[in-house]
């Protein structure tokens, strides 16, 4: 039975009256998990059942004008990839991560070191 119809199962069977117990045992689920999700289903039931499954993050692709905006700070001023993310952050309302800025930075050859 998948996840999601597990919860759907534990909603019915709760508004039937059955014991925790025999809802548990019928599923075959550890009590761990059982009472994690009885608890959640209480809050926002939605948001349970749709939980994602933890996989790749995105990748984030920095479009023509950050890329120039990031080229041109680091030329300029030197800034690194944490001052170029809060500044896109702060004054631009743009979220590209350090990490990735980090990764253009390097792609572009911007990461020398200026004499």
């Amino acid at each position: 039975m998948k996840r999601e119809n597990k919860i759907a199962f534990i909603r019915v069977k709760l508004v039937e009256g059955w014991k925790d117990i025999d809802i548990r045992e019928e599923l075959g689920l550890p009590k761990r998990t059982y009472f994690y999700w009885k608890q959640r289903m209480q809050h926002d039931y939605a948001a349970l059942v749709k939980k994602q499954k933890p996989g790749p993050k995105p990748r984030f692709t920095i479009s023509p004008l950050d890329q120039q905006r990031i080229a041109s700070w680091r030329k300029q001023y030197g800034w690194g990839p944490t001052k170029i993310e809060g500044h896109l952050d702060v004054h631009h309302s743009t979220h590209i991560p350090h990490n990735a800025i980090y990764d253009f930075i390097k792609s572009r050859n911007l990461n020398k070191h200026r004499l």
